[in-house]
């Protein structure tokens, strides 16, 4: 019956669709990093952790940062250096010789507001916005312009026709992804990369959702992937980690899409991941190239970044924490 539904706002030279945004749930999550290494130094460590953004799944309400064994220590609120400016924050702090043998452990709290959302049929929401040229490029990690994937997105059809809709050409591209895909765990940042996942579409959440956005930026469609992790407490086995899409339609805004959930959980009933969120998932920052400062760069953070400039070698054991607390 869903699919049905879909295809009825999919189909018709008018569509008056729109989403509809609909509070889930409070949470308070708490993000733990113990950083251990053997070692003696003599520099200044940096520890940086994405700020989660406003988005229509998502309202942060308040995060903290400190560090327990230094706790006058106040973290500082900064940006990355690359074009998009995401918000991070920031602990930098001199180390000379050894850590103590329980490491050095720092707390990040963070309280949102979730928000279910769903494409409908109904009146539009949304008027022609001005979209940042960001959610077009084609960068390091989707990169859409390398001849590989240039040559799987002709060869497989996966261009847009002339005669769809925003909606429909994406809808196009999910359901051929989720149909043809393998969900596997492991890999580096550039086995993620389009260009090298499209070639034997195996991967992880994170492989999915950039070839989705990459597919979508070479048609001219505004798109961007989130990383985060879900609202639910991590296991011996599993960080909760995950990343989501969203494409832009003039008429909609910004419309959610979860490749991978649809192959995992929904392979028969892949709609119930396409312009739908539940409001469990929580986003640590938007789109791929995280750059604290030049030098450092990240594919993306699901987790705080380390970074430390001084003599000695520094090879860190690192180990996190995940929790999240409904309020009532």
């Amino acid at each position: 019956m869903f699919l049905i539904a879909i295809l009825g706002i999919l189909s018709g030279s008018e569509r008056a669709d729109h989403i509809t945004r609909v509070f889930k749930q409070k949470v308070h999550a708490t993000y733990e990093i113990t950083t251990r290494y053997d070692e003696a130094l003599d520099g200044k460590m940096s520890i940086f952790m994405p700020v989660p953004p406003d988005t229509d799944q998502q309202k942060l309400k308040g995060i903290t940062m400190r560090c327990l064994q230094i706790p006058e220590l106040n973290a500082i609120a900064t940006v990355d250096v690359s074009p998009l400016h995401r918000k991070l924050l920031e602990l930098t702090f001199p180390v000379r010789g050894r850590l103590p043998a329980s490491g050095l452990r720092v707390k990040v709290d963070i309280d949102l507001d979730m928000y279910e959302s769903k494409l409908e049929a109904g009146v539009a929401a949304h008027g022609k916005a001005q979209i940042s040229a960001s959610y077009l490029d084609s960068t390091r990690e989707i990169d859409y312009e390398n001849p590989t994937f240039q040559d799987w997105m002709r060869n497989n059809n996966l261009h847009r026709l002339g005669t769809e809709s925003v909606v429909e050409y994406a809808h196009r591209v999910f359901l051929y992804l989720v149909q043809r895909s393998t969900y596997t765990t492991g890999g580096s940042y550039e086995s993620r990369r389009p260009s090298e996942f499209c070639v034997g579409l195996k991967g992880d959440c994170g492989g999915m959702s950039l070839a989705f956005c990459a597919a979508m930026r070479l048609s001219g469609i505004p798109s961007r992937p989130f990383f985060g992790r879900w609202a639910l407490d991590a296991t011996e086995d599993y960080g909760q980690t995950h990343v989501v899409s969203e494409f832009w339609d003039d008429g909609l805004g910004w419309v959610p899409v979860d490749v991978a959930s649809a192959v995992v959980h929904f392979a028969k009933t892949p709609d119930r991941v396409f312009g739908k969120a539940d409001g469990k998932f929580i986003a640590f920052h938007e789109n791929t190239d995280i750059e604290p400062f030049k030098g450092f760069w990240q594919g993306w953070a699901q987790y705080a970044l380390v970074s430390y400039t001084g003599s000695g070698k520094f090879d860190p054991k690192v180990d996190e924490a995940w929790t999240v607390r409904r309020i009532k």
